[in-house]
């Protein structure tokens, strides 16, 4: 039976890769392995690794130089060879997920992808638990795809279960690219039209701390707009890769949308705020005709969003400042 190898890169995750590592290792099978790559951390992180000796674990050190490059070592020693799981150390696993995702290896998949739990928090309490789910258990690709960009189920790496030999057939590594390198690595796996299975189990728990100001979500990248405006080419190329529903297409550019707007409200929420760099990126907005044509077909739902959309659309640019600094403020 194919075994699974867990990937973890950790960086000064103190607080939650002791309990993470609890968990995985009371599932793990003996034939599976768990591979922590400490990326160069500053605190107790590489400690806390240490003091496990589970000799299914291997643990590697490396300085740090990020996630994609970490994620690579681990493909590298990677030595079983079955199925690879790459998880985040600040979320958790589903208490019954190897398990589970051991029974569904026999459908041989490249990849296998499951839904999960979305738990946020701020000042320490839980704001709101989702579960993002497939809606039935799905042997269709084209139908899997579409489902997973309707949903919060395509730009994320750790709801899906990869063959290994998928990925060293095809040569496929992580790009060392500021904010979006698992989306840009699930990207290239989809367009390699990989055999998909799809199950409406749950199998993570992924945590956001709303007052954590060093995550995707949260932390200020000067470049988001320009990784939105990647995204939004690249999700297009798999929209019409697989010939996917009008209705995929307009969330595509809701989701284009959506990452235009945080990644102008960030520059007021962030400490070194730089309003040259602000109003050189709402020009571009403003201006530039790919983003009118995108946004043309985005179906915002809530009333911020869609004063957002007619804003930019119709060039409204000092109303579009003026709304930025509200939202900023309350």
């Amino acid at each position: 039976m194919d075994n699974i190898s867990i990937i973890i890169p950790a960086y000064n995750c103190e607080k939650t890769i002791g309990n993470l590592i609890e968990s995985i290792i009371y599932q793990l099978w003996d034939n599976d392995e768990l591979i922590i790559i400490d990326d160069g951390s500053t605190d107790q992180t590489f400690n806390i690794i240490s003091s496990f000796n589970d000799p299914r674990i291997k643990k590697i050190r490396c300085k740090n130089s990020g996630p994609a490059n970490a994620r690579n070592l681990g493909i590298d020693s990677i030595e079983k060879k079955g199925y690879i799981w790459f998880i985040d150390a600040d979320d958790q696993i589903d208490a019954n997920a190897i398990d589970l995702i051991h029974k569904n290896l026999i459908y041989n998949k490249d990849i296998i992808c499951y839904g999960y739990l979305k738990k946020t928090k701020i000042n320490g309490n839980i704001k709101e638990c989702n579960k993002i789910l497939f809606n039935n258990n799905i042997d269709n690709g084209d139908i899997i795809i579409e489902e997973m960009l309707d949903k919060q189920l395509y730009n994320i790496l750790w709801n899906k279960i990869i063959k290994y030999s998928f990925l060293i057939k095809n040569n496929l590594k992580f790009k060392n690219v500021p904010l979006i390198e698992d989306v840009s690595f699930v990207n290239d796996m989809i367009k390699l039209k990989p055999a998909l299975m799809a199950f409406k189990s749950m199998i993570y728990v992924y945590n956001i701390d709303l007052n954590c100001k060093q995550t995707v979500s949260t932390k200020f990248y000067p470049e988001r707009l320009d990784m939105a405006i990647k995204l939004n080419k690249e999700y297009c190329e798999i929209y019409n890769l697989f010939q996917l529903s009008k209705g995929t297409y307009n969330r595509i550019n809701t989701i284009f949308l959506l990452d235009i707007y945080l990644s102008l409200i960030q520059f007021y929420q962030n400490d070194t705020f730089n309003q040259n760099k602000l109003n050189d990126n709402i020009n571009y907005i403003i201006r530039s005709d790919y983003i009118h044509k995108k946004i043309k077909f985005a179906k915002p739902t809530s009333k911020g969003a869609v004063f957002i959309k007619y804003l930019i659309y119709f060039k409204f640019k000092a109303l579009l400042k003026l709304f930025l600094h509200y939202k900023s403020e309350i």
